[in-house]
């Protein structure tokens, strides 16, 4: 967006926040699992969770893991695979950066939510995720906005100075002559 006031300056006194697009539900981990996690016994390997309220998964982290060995440090690839693969939808609910997991919806704005909840046994979670919230949910879209800081609760003379060019969404602005 542009904003092109009359004045001697541009769009004086005025801010502009352009808004944003309804975003999904997101849960990222606090523990650095860069090293992998240790889901070998008596350590817990199972995370449940609900996927923007209509599917429920319980997932075995240890899936992916051949030998037993390796349930010692499994890495978060394989980590990722599994809660993948236990949510079975198109895209991703499980992605990382190298050392944090993350979980996201696959519904943006308020629809989409991760909800955290207790597994049946061997409860994985904390060393998993860490402390962070056990209900997350989508943002809605935000409007763009344009707001003066000016006081004009006296009125304002606009005789010499009345045109506001916006530019929205489109090619060429337009006059918002007041």
């Amino acid at each position: 967006a542009e904003v092109h006031g009359t004045g001697p300056q541009p769009a004086n006194g005025l801010t502009m926040d352009q808004g944003a697009s309804p975003l999904p539900a997101v849960l990222t981990g606090t523990p650095d699992l860069s090293a992998g996690l240790d889901l070998s016994e008596p350590m817990g390997r199972y995370l449940r969770l609900a996927i923007d309220g209509t599917r429920l998964v319980e997932v075995d982290l240890a899936s992916q893991v051949q030998d037993p060995e390796a349930l010692k440090a499994v890495p978060l690839d394989q980590l990722v695979a599994a809660i993948n693969g236990a949510a079975g939808l198109d895209s991703p609910v499980a992605s990382h950066d190298g050392r944090f997991l993350t979980l996201t919806s696959p519904t943006s704005g308020p629809e989409g939510r991760i909800e955290l909840l207790p597994p049946a046994a061997q409860d994985a979670t904390q060393r998993l995720l860490g402390a962070v919230p056990r209900v997350a949910t989508g943002s809605p879209p935000r409007a763009a906005q344009l707001v003066g800081s000016r006081d004009l609760s006296a009125g304002v003379n606009l005789r010499s100075g009345s045109s506001l060019w916006l530019r929205i969404d489109g090619p060429e602005p337009g006059d918002a002559d007041g």
